[in-house]
């Protein structure tokens, strides 16, 4: 449990068994601390299913591009973000379960990285060690959002 800015818990690993079915994820983290407003996903894509995506429009990177540059690409993380966006309001999440903003990791988790165990359970704390700085980013992207919306 986590409690977010506003004085509202939200349990993470709840969120994480429902964002999971996302058909674009291959594993995720969702992310909140005492500061956000709302959680984030750290999320490793699909391979063959982004690949398909990719193929599909022209907009977005090469579909035999590495990795890195389609995860960093923004059009994709907004397309990315609609996906559990559905699946929260599918699932009548409050408006403080959904997620605000996505990272995309452009490698794949594995108990030899320490982002998962052995029995593929997310590793919490070294997927956000390992994020952190694009953590920060996608709060303060959502952060610069909302204020211009107020």
């Amino acid at each position: 449990m986590v409690k977010l800015q506003g004085g509202e818990y939200i349990a993470l690993e709840r969120l994480e068994t429902t964002y999971k079915t996302c058909h674009y994820a291959a594993n995720l983290c969702v992310h909140a601390t005492s500061e956000s407003q709302k959680p984030i996903v750290v999320l490793f894509p699909h391979e063959v299913h982004l690949r398909e995506l990719l193929a599909s429009n022209a907009n977005l990177p090469a579909p035999d591009a590495d990795l890195h540059k389609p995860c960093e690409d923004q059009s994709l993380k907004e397309f990315y973000l609609r996906d559990p966006q559905a699946i929260a309001k599918k699932n009548g999440f409050k408006t403080i379960e959904v997620v605000q903003g996505v990272v995309l990791s452009p490698e794949e988790w594995t108990p030899e990285s320490g982002l998962v165990t052995a029995a593929q359970k997310v590793q919490r704390k070294a997927v956000e060690k390992k994020y952190l700085e694009e953590i920060k980013v996608r709060i303060s992207v959502h952060r610069c959002y909302h204020s211009a919306r107020q």
